[in-house]
């Protein structure tokens, strides 16, 4: 059985995004790619009573999940392929939190963040992990690739607030990004 608080200090600030926002917004949870961060989207989908959807192409990671108590919950998707294939496959319901973490190469995180786009209700968030790499030598597609070139991109996108905590989750950035919403005190 895995313990609660396995993972928590690596994915302590991913886990406070996630209950924070389930707790104020509407909608289900999408998590593309599984690891330590998929007890924390099972944890928290039964806390608040939402469908988890979990996308892995990996068939040995997510059998040996199935078979570690912990990772999956009642309210679980598991799909197990390329996550543009899911995108097309699955009738996704609205998603007030999705996090990204499979491939890390910028064209497969950006199809992933454009996809998700349009499932994301109002005020929902999408977290971006292996945005910050800490040097050259990390921007290989088996550490952070070249997911640090769509938070550059997001960052210069008016439409979009996005903010990037350089720890936690490894210290290899966590992006955090949502729709930015006109207000009128944005005039004064």
């Amino acid at each position: 059985i895995v313990n609660k608080e396995f993972g928590l200090k690596r994915f302590s600030l991913f886990n406070s995004l996630m209950d924070h926002t389930l707790y104020h917004v509407d909608g289900d949870i999408l998590e593309i790619g599984l690891g330590e961060t998929t007890i924390f989207t099972s944890i928290l989908s039964e806390k608040y009573y939402r469908k988890v959807y979990h996308v892995d192409y990996s068939k040995s990671l997510i059998e040996n999940l199935k078979r570690t108590d912990g990772y999956f919950c009642k309210n679980s998707v598991i799909y197990r392929g390329k996550s543009n294939d899911f995108f097309k496959e699955v009738k996704l319901t609205p998603l007030s939190v999705v996090f990204i973490d499979g491939s890390h190469l910028y064209e497969d995180v950006k199809d992933d963040f454009n996809n998700s786009l349009k499932y994301l209700v109002k005020d929902g968030i999408i977290i971006l992990h292996d945005t910050l790499p800490p040097d050259k030598k990390w921007t290989i597609e088996s550490r952070c690739g070249t997911v640090y070139k769509l938070r550059r991109e997001l960052e210069k996108d008016n439409r979009f607030d996005i903010f990037t905590f350089p720890f936690g989750a490894f210290n290899v950035g966590l992006s955090i990004v949502r729709i930015r919403d006109k207000r009128k005190w944005e005039a004064i």
